[in-house]
């Protein structure tokens, strides 16, 4: 998804997410939050109240998730806010900026999660290094979002993983 597209609907997804946080924890769902623990209390199994919002496109087979958010609860616990999002990650596609979760192909949205270690979209075929490329806007590492990598010292220093320079461009 072109970086303005992603800009747009990130910031409904974050009005989603504000909306159902309220929701979640306001008076009317105290019931139903009541029961769920009830549930996780008798069987002594965890329950999850996911709300999930994705991004269709005309003749696209898949779906963008933009948001996963919801509630979990365990046997003896409160329930508490649960999100399942996937961080976000910047890529070069076929020359533009592209902005999808980085689990998914910036160019079909398909499923294609690790990368670096499975380098070829199983779905469309667009290989990272070739028609797609992370792009780095800081030296943040890509794999902890912890450490730091540049290009003159590729191996970040907190997680030991090494940025692979075909697959990546700075911006």
């Amino acid at each position: 998804m072109k970086q303005n597209e992603f800009e747009l609907l990130d910031e409904l997804a974050d009005a989603v997410d504000e909306f159902v946080q309220q929701w979640l924890t306001g008076a009317e769902a105290k019931p139903m939050l009541e029961k769920i623990q009830a549930g996780c209390e008798q069987t002594n199994m965890g329950v999850g109240l996911s709300v999930e919002m994705h991004v269709t496109e005309n003749g696209r087979e898949d779906t963008l998730r933009m948001l996963t958010t919801g509630m979990q609860c365990y046997a003896g616990q409160e329930p508490y806010v649960a999100s399942g999002d996937s961080s976000i990650q910047r890529y070069i596609c076929d020359g533009e900026i592209c902005q999808v979760p980085h689990d998914q192909c910036p160019n079909c949205w398909s499923e294609w999660d690790f990368k670096y270690k499975n380098q070829i979209c199983s779905a469309c075929g667009y290989q990272l290094g070739n028609q797609v490329k992370l792009l780095l806007d800081s030296d943040q590492c890509p794999n902890c979002n912890v450490g730091t990598v540049t290009v003159e010292s590729p191996v970040c220093e907190q997680c030991d993983s090494e940025v692979d320079l075909r697959t990546v461009t700075w911006g």
